[in-house]
């Protein structure tokens, strides 16, 4: 048969067209009949087991072989870094490239002189396509800025070193550079996990309230203003905000041993092939039908130059889809036994944009996105599994709302989604490390999306997908994207969540090829986020009424309660305002609490569950003034 789009001769079953994309479900007969005669089976491949680490012997002439994958540095020249500099063309980004090489060689089971060797041979070719790296090397690094005794400082950090001493680091750069004169390296690219450079662990806001599951939460955030540990106050109250960023910020985890080893070679040969910009073509889009309004406008700024497939041809909208482009789960599921809603028939791995708007979970053998049924509390389904993110067919970028959609620490490779993305065809991965918030409100028609209200996650991901479309270096979109969410929103604990738990997984000096001949050259500006240095910051946090299954009301909460009888009052304006809105049946908040701002302001914050499902569970957030009167309601992903 012939592909009823562009005519392609398909000689045999399959989903989509190789050469347009086009649906093809249900044009084979004798297809549709075995399906409906077997159990569906998972049809993205998934990575192959790998084999025992070899010895040091046999790695090192493997890395060897492997090396010589990446683009030779001269024909008459053994190595990039002999060519004259005057050569080597004049650089449109400046980055460092901060690792530890005594602490990776042991999390890969490799050589600290092999490691040296990939990652120069990688920065001389970055560098001759006009990306200059500079190796910074937090086990074995000697301070360029002269102590108070007119010593150079000499540290060897380790796993066990705190954060701010690798941060550190990146300071004594900055400040060598600004004597010296020279320009600013403004990219910081993290090669490795939690285990060989730290990720900033902070102390979550919502850690007393019981029922929120987060007491902490991981960020690579800090990294971008690396001015000492009391950064990690300051980002607790908001004074971060006031304070210049230094550096757009990715990271690169790896899994250990040999496997590790053979990621990180792939995903630098990967990132050089597309060094000179992400060819994308073909995006995909998935999420809880709830919040199909939402996504329709997150995804704007791509389908204004993004093919996408067009997924009515073969589901009626009466079906869910709601709209032509848009998978929308549990409609889509992988717990269900028919081929045709079956996510496997539908995920395309051709796609080379993502972006995913569905429920995550911190359970740790749950590692799904998934939704809840259209209008439902409880009919939750998995839609969407790691093993699909490893069988893409293209380098690709991914932005994932989930909660926890971007854990890696602690988990092995199967079981995280950005860690399976990243060691197949993924080449930028956004997502949260812990709970995400955004409008809850995503159900609507077509004409309403362009006045549909937007906050915290859903404002990250609309900036970052609409520079990313513009050429921005993909750390930079991501960076004014945080930028953004602090902006627009009420500058409150919500957004600063958001903008520390979402993180840039990759290189951050990769764009889109959407300008014709030339190179990404676009920046965003660094300086602090609010004009006033004096700001509006967080005072106190207090907690003025719990009330939980697990842990039954002691008789402080209800002194607390009569005493704060106006909380009760609100409660009832607030249940009448979210069943009137949202559909949601009256109840009560579980978790209330008072914030206190330096300006004298108070707002109200009221939790409320609202999904049942003990894998994915769900919970809607208003805030109020004093006065009780609302001024935003978020929900969990």
């Amino acid at each position: 048969m012939f592909c009823p789009e562009c005519g392609t001769k398909i000689d045999e079953p399959m989903n989509f067209c190789p050469e347009c994309g086009t649906n093809l479900i249900g044009l084979f007969a004798e297809m549709e009949a075995e399906e409906a005669a077997n159990k569906p089976q998972q049809t993205v491949s998934t990575p192959a087991a790998q084999p025992a680490a070899p010895t040091q012997s046999a790695q090192s002439n493997r890395i060897e072989t492997v090396h010589a994958d990446l683009p030779a540095a001269e024909p008459e020249s053994p190595a990039a870094q002999t060519q004259p500099e005057e050569n080597l063309p004049e650089p449109v980004m400046r980055g460092f490239i901060l690792t530890n090489l005594t602490s990776l060689s042991k999390h890969l089971r490799t050589s600290v002189d092999a490691l040296r060797g990939i990652f120069d041979q990688f920065i001389a070719t970055k560098r001759r396509i006009g990306v200059a790296y500079q190796l910074v090397d937090a086990g074995d690094y000697e301070y360029l800025e002269k102590g108070l005794f007119g010593g150079h400082k000499h540290v060897k950090l380790g796993a066990s070193s705190p954060w701010y001493e690798y941060a550190d680091i990146l300071l004594d750069l900055n400040k060598a550079e600004k004597k010296a004169k020279q320009p600013e390296t403004d990219f910081l690219f993290i090669v490795g996990g939690n285990e060989v450079v730290p990720m900033p662990k902070l102390p979550h806001w919502q850690r007393n309230n019981p029922d929120f599951g987060d007491d902490d939460f991981d960020t690579d955030f800090l990294y971008a203003y690396p001015y000492g540990k009391e950064m990690e106050e300051k980002m607790w109250n908001g004074k971060i905000f006031t304070y210049d960023a230094l550096f757009y910020v990715g990271r690169l985890p790896l899994v250990g041993g040999d496997e590790g080893l053979q990621d990180l070679i792939n995903y630098f040969n990967r990132d050089l092939k597309n060094s000179a910009g992400i060819q994308v073509e073909m995006m995909y889009a998935q999420s809880d039908p709830n919040w199909k309004g939402v996504t329709t406008k997150n995804v704007a700024p791509l389908l204004k130059q993004l093919k996408v497939l067009n997924y009515q041809k073969a589901t009626p909208p009466s079906d869910g889809f709601g709209y032509d482009y848009l998978i929308l789960s549990p409609t889509i599921s992988l717990e269900t036994d028919s081929p045709r809603y079956h996510t496997s028939s539908w995920f395309n791995p051709y796609a080379q944009f993502v972006f995913i708007n569905m429920h995550g979970s911190d359970e740790p053998n749950y590692p799904y996105y998934g939704g809840y049924a259209m209008g439902s509390r409880s009919d939750f389904q998995a839609g969407l599994e790691p093993a699909m993110f490893g069988g893409m067919q293209y380098p690709n970028i991914i932005f994932a709302q989930p909660c926890y959609g971007a854990r890696f620490i602690g988990y092995p490779k199967e079981k995280s989604m950005v860690l399976t993305a990243l060691s197949n065809q993924t080449l930028v991965f956004v997502g949260s490390s812990r709970i995400a918030l955004g409008y809850p409100k995503g159900n609507c028609s077509l004409d309403q999306v362009n006045s549909l209200p937007i906050c915290c996650s859903d404002i990250t991901g609309y900036v970052f997908n609409d520079l990313a479309m513009k050429g921005y270096p993909l750390g930079v979109a991501f960076f004014q994207a945080r930028c953004e969410t602090y902006r627009l929103g009420d500058k409150g604990w919500e957004e600063a969540l958001t903008i520390g738990e979402f993180n840039l997984f990759g290189d951050p000096t990769l764009f889109c090829a959407v300008d014709e001949g030339g190179k990404s050259v676009k920046k965003a500006s660094k300086a602090a986020l609010t004009n006033d240095t004096n700001g509006i910051f967080i005072t106190s946090m207090e907690t003025v009424m719990q009330k939980s299954a697990n842990k039954p009301q002691s008789m402080l909460e209800q002194l607390r309660q009569q005493v704060n009888k106006n909380i009760l009052d609100i409660s009832e304006s607030i249940g009448k305002h979210l069943y009137e809105e949202y559909g949601i049946p009256k109840r009560e908040p579980f978790f209330v609490q008072k914030v206190k701002y330096s300006n004298g302001a108070e707002q109200l914050d009221f939790h409320y569950g609202v999904g049942e499902n003990e894998n994915a569970r769900s919970e809607m957030i208003v805030q109020t003034d004093a006065n009780g009167d609302i001024k935003s309601v978020v929900q969990s992903k």
